[in-house]
């Protein structure tokens, strides 16, 4: 009876331990499984994040052979304009057009494509220079939205009237075009008048009087730019005075602006920190550089006399 209980016993335990190896030999399978599951989710969310990359990347591929092809069809639309309009060497010399300014309006008027990108651009550039006058307004966003559409219109109505006199053949001298440049700076007035009022109007006359030139405030912009993420940003009061300091020392030649960059740096140093004018020295420099290599471009890329 004894040895009958005993092998009882020894059997029962051998059971308990077969079913506990059992129930572990389980569990761990149960982990395993749990574990190629979490990896399966986690391979199709990589998956997934690897197409939305790879539609990303299509995209952005795209739209830099857009901004190609655009570019290049404005290069062959400058190049066509050009053949076009060379005159034979029998023919009178034509009137000089070599500056930029009339160079890029004459573009503006026959190209509307262009004309149409560079309002664009144009619209894209208004808060960086408008801005100070919509805070000191205290303009709402609508309102904003129609003063930059009003400046719009008033550029596309003045190269109109410039593409109108051109076909008639008259200048700007002329009583015909003075009265309607006359007629369209008033409707201009009369409609900004409405929008922020006479004080406005006033207040805005006197902004882009005190602006500044835009060699003044392309060296501010760029200077802040350079200094956002260090721990010397610079100021909107220190930007204001840089701004003064380099239009007091630039001098405007037609097209053309030269800017006394010694001085300036010599009037900026009490303004700035040594570490803003530091980098104000090194901006300078990199612009020297790439004006004289923009020289040697133009120089290379130059069609030879007679050509």
């Amino acid at each position: 009876m004894k040895i009958r209980h005993l092998v009882l016993m020894v059997f029962w335990l051998c059971v308990c331990g077969l079913t506990g190896g059992l129930i572990h030999e389980h569990q761990k399978l149960q982990a395993v499984q749990a574990e190629q599951i979490e990896i399966a989710t986690r391979g199709e969310s990589l998956a997934r994040e690897l197409q939305r990359a790879k539609t990303r990347q299509q995209e952005i591929l795209n739209l830099a052979n857009g901004a190609e092809a655009q570019c290049k069809a404005v290069e062959q639309r400058l190049v066509d304009q050009e053949t076009a309009e060379a005159a034979p060497v029998s023919a009178p010399k034509r009137a000089n057009h070599n500056s930029y300014a009339e160079a890029l309006a004459k573009l503006i008027i026959h190209d509307p494509e262009y004309q149409k990108m560079y309002m664009a651009r144009q619209r894209t550039e208004f808060r960086a220079y408008y801005g100070r006058l919509y805070k000191q307004l205290g303009l709402t966003q609508q309102q904003i939205a129609a003063f930059e559409n009003l400046i719009i219109a008033k550029q596309e109505t003045s190269y109109d009237l410039m593409a109108s006199m051109e076909t008639q053949g008259l200048k700007s001298s002329d009583p015909v075009s003075v009265k309607a440049l006359q007629t369209a700076t008033k409707e201009m007035t009369d409609k900004l008048t409405t929008l922020i009022g006479k004080e406005g109007v006033d207040a805005c006359a006197q902004y882009k009087k005190d602006f500044g030139s835009a060699t003044a405030h392309g060296t501010a912009t760029s200077l802040a730019s350079a200094l956002f993420y260090t721990e010397t940003p610079l100021a909107v009061a220190q930007a204001d005075q840089l701004v003064k300091i380099v239009d007091a020392n630039t001098v405007r030649q037609k097209s053309k602006a030269e800017t006394n960059w010694d001085t300036v740096l010599i009037q900026a140093e009490p303004v700035l920190s040594p570490e803003q004018l530091a980098m104000l020295k090194r901006q300078r420099e990199s612009a020297q550089v790439a004006a004289q290599l923009a020289e040697i471009q133009r120089k290379l890329t130059a069609k030879p006399p007679g050509s």
